[in-house]
């Protein structure tokens, strides 16, 4: 350890240093930012951070360097591997974050082309390994020695709000390089593991098609969302005040046994007063409002954790922490997320949010959040006789908006997923529903509840059952 860098001495495990033609740069980034990372999401992270090291394998000699960035201005070699990005491919674990602490620590807009990057941990997730690289590691066969360094609270000393200097715990910080080092290391061993688990076909799917849906989702993510800031700076304001009401409401019911609306304590309460009580989820709750002969005190309990529990409220305050300053939302979606292939989120998740309730239209509703300017009585006498959670819960998709001189268009693939599990499973009857033009989600629910069952019930059940 010594100078600007640091390097192995062991020589290269592995020799996927070219992919074709072309050169490839592992490389990972630490960095230091008072935001926190889970909260606001990486891109909007990336924005405040600072340069800490960033670990490379040089592909010419495959030994793993490192830049620590206090201690010299950025090592020729590496400035070179960056300077012509189009020559080669860069390739990271969760790459988005990577190539966005580049391109803006070091003011190299460029670095941020999704189409110069490769992610391991989007392949991973492609191959049917967990995301995680350590996780996707071990799942995939690495060594071990490429998976267990201790970084001695390296990520704790040196990367939060208050951090040490190199200085100051030098034997930490060294620690810190080297379980960085590792982790390129890594990242390079998965993506030649990677390689060798899928079949000939599929890997070449991922090449020739797959990689160009990653690389759109990572411009989607790039561009984000706008959000109507004032939707939620009222509605954060208004959760405030209500939020504790319900905890003073569950204390009165409940003498004064369970303080908070989402303390595990009202478990133990309810087994007091009623049978056991399985769980506090929410299907477990309405299964159990429908119970006859409940006292009012226990009903009234259920209602308040049902109420105080609708995560999708939380969002406006998840959106709010994700926000930049051009009032969008950037970073909330994760390519294959599900086992399928199938999208999740990071974050505020906007692909999972909440359905209105009492047939309130979502942007009428957003604005009247909006005009109530966090006051809790103001939007209550716009909707008179309905729970202000609901309402709140109403408005969350009407956040979102479209910039000034835009309009926002909402399309869906109609019942995409039910035509593919169909087809997949060569179920006729479905099929020739779909033929038909039949609801089919009203068909499976007719089929197992008789004529008129829920139709929301039928659609859970038949897409529950194709994973």
């Amino acid at each position: 350890h010594g100078g600007s860098t640091m390097e192995e001495v062991e020589p290269p495990v592995f020799s996927n240093l070219t992919e074709g033609h072309t050169m490839l740069i592992y490389l990972d980034t630490e960095t230091q930012c008072d935001l926190n990372l889970k909260a606001v999401g990486g891109i909007r992270y990336a924005m405040d951070a600072r340069l800490l090291m960033v670990t490379w394998v040089d592909p010419r000699t495959g030994k793993a360097r490192l830049w620590e960035t206090h201690r010299a201005a950025i090592p020729t070699e590496l400035a070179e591997l960056l300077g012509d990005p189009k020559g080669a491919k860069l390739t990271a674990h969760n790459a988005m974050f990577d190539r966005h602490v580049l391109a803006n620590t070091l003011n190299r807009p460029e670095l941020a082309d999704p189409g110069l990057w490769r992610c391991t941990a989007a392949r991973a997730r492609y191959t049917g390994l967990p995301g995680r690289l350590a996780d996707a590691g071990r799942r995939a066969g690495l060594s071990p020695e490429l998976l267990k360094v201790d970084d001695s609270g390296g990520i704790r000393l040196f990367t939060g709000r208050r951090p040490h200097s190199p200085e100051a715990k030098p034997h930490e910080w060294q620690a810190f390089g080297a379980y960085a080092l590792q982790d390129t290391r890594a990242c390079r061993g998965l993506d030649a593991k990677l390689s060798t688990l899928l079949p000939a076909k599929a890997h070449r799917h991922w090449r020739l098609a797959e990689s160009h849906v990653f690389e759109l989702d990572q411009r989607i993510n790039d561009r984000g969302f706008a959000v109507d800031p004032n939707v939620l700076d009222s509605a954060s304001a208004i959760m405030a005040r209500v939020q504790p009401e319900l905890d003073r409401e569950m204390q009165r019911i409940t003498d004064g046994e369970v303080r908070k609306v989402q303390s595990p304590k009202l478990k133990d309460w309810l087994h007091d007063h009623l049978e056991i009580i399985p769980d506090l989820r929410k299907d477990t709750i309405a299964d159990w409002l429908q119970l006859p002969d409940l006292s009012g005190s226990v009903v009234k309990a259920l209602e308040l954790r049902r109420d105080g529990a609708k995560n999708s409220i939380a969002k406006y305050r998840s959106m709010a922490s994700m926000l930049a300053p051009d009032n969008r939302v950037r970073g909330a979606f994760l390519y294959h997320g599900a086992h399928t292939g199938r999208w999740s989120g990071q974050g505020c998740q906007p692909q999972n949010l909440a359905r209105p309730a009492h047939q309130l239209k979502p942007h009428q509703t957003a604005s009247d959040i909006a005009k109530a300017r966090g006051s809790v009585e103001r939007l209550s006498s716009m909707y008179r006789g309905l729970p202000l959670l609901d309402v709140l819960l109403s408005g969350i998709r009407g956040a979102i908006v479209a910039t000034p001189g835009r309009q926002l268009v909402i399309v869906d693939y109609a019942q995409i997923e039910g035509r593919v599990i169909a087809w997949f499973a060569n179920c006729i009857r479905l099929l020739q529903g779909f033929a038909a033009g039949e609801d089919v989600y009203q068909l499976v629910a007719d089929d197992v509840f008789g004529p008129g069952g829920d139709r929301q019930a039928g659609k859970m059940l038949q897409l529950g059952l194709g994973f």
